[in-house]
């Protein structure tokens, strides 16, 4: 993959995001993105320079599905017996 045109760490590419970006769509402070990530809970983020990381936008906005999914599923009341 070729990497793309940046301005700083801000990508030209509206498909790659940055952690704050990231961490908007989750819904989680940046802090815990990076927990999330050391944790394998979230990709790893694709590394552009010493101190640029971005994600694919696709990858994020499925896991936030995947994660809102999973909350539904285990809120719901369950019948009683």
């Amino acid at each position: 993959m070729t990497e793309p045109f940046t301005i700083g760490c801000r990508p030209v590419d509206p498909d790659l995001i940055a952690p704050a970006a990231v961490a908007v769509i989750l819904g989680i402070s940046t802090t815990a993105l990076t927990k999330l990530v050391n944790r394998g809970e979230v990709p790893p983020p694709f590394k552009y320079g010493a101190r640029c990381v971005l994600w694919s936008r696709r990858e994020i906005q499925l896991l936030a599905y995947e994660r809102e999914a999973a909350a539904r599923r285990t809120s719901r009341i369950q019948p009683a017996a």
